[in-house]
């Protein structure tokens, strides 16, 4: 849109607004003046009419006072003899005195007088309506008369009456009241003499509805009516008072305020014309030329063109500055360290930077605009336009990224990544190229390959291209062996001789399998101490355990490693027929087993796979590489979830803390147990991530426990594995837990296994001993089931032993498993340990357990292990 649009309409658009809020703020304020003023006339004329009512009606209650309180009208009612009355009071005189209604009730509320006067001062009976009327009114009007003579306006049908009340009492008051007196005048008779005094249309009416204000508020109700005009209304009592009166201030003040919108708006066409031709005159003339000026360098893509700069003001400032803004672009692009060419649609070059010139070994500079960019795009030219020229084959329609070979003016090939963004300038289009030299990442990459496929110090091939051949053969159905072999208690070789040496004795196991493998056999090395080799199925299973057996004897050759000499071993397993199996993991699943039934024959064995061995559990189990690839990304997905198994004092029955496990909540398959994961993420490591992620899920409940019950003290344990214990970061990553969740460590007991220490006890006292020092508790699991338990308790900086559910599962199966239980109880509390029993069942094992002096236990006796929602029912019900 033009600027000279845009400011037309903005200007429209404020001058809008403008009016508007004038208009509004205006009529706001004038008609509420003409509107106060209306209001106060109209008080006037309504507090005029209700005091010439007050003078009517005051006339009415003297009359009613002054023959109330007369002594024959009290005598009277005693005989009610008529002609006594006629002498008092007849009808011509209550003519003459302007009165239209007498009734004279006794005490009993029976009407003992009661008639209207005529027009010629004749009595006249009451209608029944009328009488019925007055007949209800009764005792109001008497319970009012107490308190002496008062008026009234009485509306009967379509009969209104002024009235005067007053008891019949003795002159001097005394004596009890005989009876009521009303004296009426009918409003008809008077009201059109009222309203000419008064100059006043108005109407005394019954209440109907919403009430309008009473008299003693002084305030009143104004309603437009449908001739134009208003009506007022005020309450008086029981009735209600309405003037009809025309609205001239009113209407004065809305023609005042439609003539003050009329200036508005011709004040504001005046304000548009006025600011339309200043912006036109000096502003939009300047652009006009500066935009003329600014398309043809757009035009020419010459950018080193510069702008005319003249006068003094804000245009030229403006110049000036996008002067700058070239220059800065000029020199912007040609530093870019990245060959740039700006080609136009025919692929001819409108611009370039100098390391586009130097990339072309254009020495001495020479302007490389209006050359054919496929001169430069060496083979790949034809094929760049032909795959890359439609907006539709660009990444977003914008840009692609492409490797191509830049050719150079003096014959050479140099490899670079090309990044292009398409760039549209109204109907022209422009392509930008940043062609990044790429030799050196093509040399690492070619490294990298190496290093991705084959292992760094035997140079063999590695488990990545293990796994690759080996899937390739199990899907061409191939007859080969899969030999998988470990090399025995390696860790204590790289203990004795250092790890140095124990990579020299892996290069020549190496050596020596190879040395009895013949092409096509290929040998890899699949792990620290692991190799893994393919081996063609020719000669049968014969010529294939022969093979073995020299690989075996060839390993157990001793090692002369400087002065020493190492006599290494290997289990073997081997699958004869990977054509028998499904998958490769089925395949590597039956090796795997083949070698751990090896080593449970002893150390230098080999196994073969068995009828069956290609599937674990059955026909339908999972496989290892399948299970690994759902663990981690169950992992990302947070199915894995803690579930809480508490622990009670034994004596009080309180619960003490809870344990943290861990479940997996499979998407199809629901909660599955540890059993069903735990051995698998053991074998591959990832049994790690699992305990890290329990730990921090322990932490975070110390928190919330803190959060329900602050004062309970309730311990949260979870479990470490050997792996977990034998990272390098196990203990900067417990103390980060421990400071990113801000737990209290003293609430945190971290359990540990006889498995994670017997491997390297002394790398683990060290660990343990760090993390001791930052507050948290160690725990012994499954006490009593390995050879050197007591060497443990001796040795690492224990607070807690948690004796084996096999020890409780014996207790009276076994005499000796008795003695053996107190003797643990017993010695755990002289050296100052808690002692938790695990997999507590019944209550027998319970009430043994409390006999011998066990503090604590857990297991399905109390409670199995249940998630977090449960756990904290259990923590609100301490």
């Amino acid at each position: 849109m033009l600027l000279r649009k845009k400011f037309f309409l903005s200007v429209v658009l404020t001058l809008t607004m403008v009016l508007l809020m004038a208009a509004f703020t205006s009529n706001y304020t004038t008609m509420q003046a003409f509107r106060n003023v209306e209001r106060r006339f109209f008080q006037q004329d309504m507090a005029r009419v209700q005091n010439r009512l007050d003078t009517e009606l005051q006339m009415l209650r003297h009359f009613a006072a002054d023959w109330g309180a007369w002594d024959n009208m009290y005598f009277f009612l005693d005989r009610k003899d008529r002609t006594r009355f006629d002498e008092m009071i007849d009808s011509a005189s209550l003519r003459a005195l302007d009165v239209d209604l007498l009734a004279l009730f006794d005490k009993d509320l029976l009407p003992v007088v009661a008639f209207t006067v005529g027009p010629e001062g004749e009595e006249e009976a009451l209608s029944p309506a009328l009488l019925d009327d007055l007949r209800v009114r009764l005792p109001g009007l008497t319970e009012r008369s107490s308190g002496g003579a008062f008026d009234d306006i009485f509306i009967t049908g379509d009969d209104v009456f002024l009235a005067g009340v007053s008891s019949v009492l003795t002159t001097y008051r005394t004596g009890p009241s005989r009876g009521l007196l009303i004296v009426g005048a009918l409003l008809r008779n008077r009201i059109s003499g009222m309203r000419e005094s008064l100059g006043t249309q108005f109407y005394i009416l019954p209440p109907a509805g919403d009430e309008p204000p009473e008299r003693s508020s002084g305030d009143i109700r104004i309603e437009p009516n449908e001739n134009g005009g208003a009506s007022v209304w005020q309450g008086r009592g029981s009735a209600v008072i309405r003037i009809d009166s025309p609205r001239t201030i009113y209407e004065k003040g809305r023609d005042a305020v439609m003539a003050s919108y009329l200036w508005i708006l011709l004040a504001g066409m005046g304000i548009l014309v006025v600011v339309t031709l200043l912006l036109e005159n000096f502003v939009l003339a300047r652009l006009k030329r500066l935009q003329k000026t600014t398309d043809k360098i757009a035009a020419e893509g010459m950018i080193e063109t510069r702008v005319p700069v003249e006068g003094k003001d804000e245009i030229t400032s403006l110049s000036r500055s996008y002067n700058t803004l070239l220059h800065t672009l000029e020199n912007l692009l040609m530093d870019i360290p990245d060959a740039l060419f700006l080609v136009d649609a025919e692929g001819t070059i409108v611009m370039t930077n100098e390391a586009a010139r130097s990339a072309l070994d254009q020495v001495d500079g020479a302007d490389l605009r209006g050359w054919d960019i496929v001169t430069f795009l060496g083979r790949e030219k034809h094929e760049f336009y032909r795959k890359y020229d439609e907006p539709t084959e660009i990444e977003g329609g914008e840009r692609a990224v492409f490797e191509a070979s830049l050719l150079r003016l003096d014959g050479a090939l140099v490899p670079v990544e090309v990044h292009r963004r398409r760039i549209e300038y109204g109907d022209r289009t422009l392509s930008l190229l940043l062609a990044r030299d790429i030799t050196e990442r093509k040399q690492f990459e070619e490294r990298l390959a190496q290093k991705a496929y084959f292992d760094d110090m035997t140079g063999l091939p590695n488990r990545h291209s293990f796994v690759k051949a080996l899937n390739q053969a199990v899907n061409a159905q191939d007859p080969l062996t899969v030999a998988v072999l470990n090399m025995d208690h390696f860790k204590l070789v790289n203990a004795q001789v250092g790890n140095l040496n124990g990579d020299r004795v892996l290069m020549m196991t190496a050596e020596r399998i190879l040395a009895l493998l013949e092409p096509p056999a290929q040998l890899y090395r699949t792990g620290g101490d692991e190799f893994a080799a393919l081996i063609p199925l020719a000669g049968g299973a014969d010529e294939i355990a022969s093979l073995m057996e020299r690989i075996r004897r060839a390993i157990v050759v001793p090692c002369p490693v400087g002065d020493d000499s190492v006599f290494p071993s290997a289990s073997i397993g081997v699958v004869l027929d990977i054509a028998n199996g499904r998958t490769s993991a089925e395949v590597m699943d039956a090796a795997l087993h083949a070698m751990a039934r090896a080593r449970k024959n002893g150390i230098g064995r080999i196994g073969y796979s068995q009828t069956g061995d290609m599937t674990i559990n059955g026909a339908g189990g999972e496989n290892i590489l399948t299970l690994q690839a759902e663990l981690h990304a169950a992992l990302d997905r947070d199915e894995f979830v803690p579930f809480f198994q508490p622990v009670y004092i034994i004596e009080s029955g309180k619960l003490s803390g809870f344990e943290t496990l861990s479940r997996w909540r499979h998407p199809q398959k629901g909660v599955l147990p540890p059993s069903a994961f735990i051995p698998q993420a053991e074998q591959t490591g990832f049994v790690a991530n699992l305990d890290t992620r329990m730990l921090e899920h322990a932490l975070e409940a110390i928190n919330t426990v803190r959060g329900l019950r602050p004062h309970l003290q309730l311990f949260f344990s979870s479990n470490a594995s050997s792996v977990f214990l034998r990272s390098a970061s196990v203990v900067e990553s417990v103390k980060f837990f421990l400071e990113s969740t801000g737990a209290d460590p003293t609430r945190f007991t971290l359990e540990v296994t006889e498995s994670a220490l017997i491997e390297n006890l002394e790398d683990v006292h060290v660990k343990l001993d760090l993390l001791k020092e930052s507050g948290i508790r160690i725990a012994l699991d499954d006490f009593g089931t390995g050879y050197s338990s007591l060497q443990y308790i001796n040795n690492l900086p224990l607070d807690v032993i948690k004796l084996d559910r096999a020890f409780v599962s014996q207790l009276f199966v076994s005499e000796k498993t008795e003695r053996m239980m107190r003797s643990i109880i017993t010695m755990g509390r002289d050296l100052g340990l808690d002692i938790i029993a695990e997999g507590v069942e019944t209550e027998e094992q319970l009430a043994w357990l409390k006999n011998a002096g066990c503090p604590k236990a857990q297991g399905y006796f109390f409670s199995p292990p249940v998630p977090w929602d449960e756990a904290q029912l259990m923590i609100r019900e301490v």
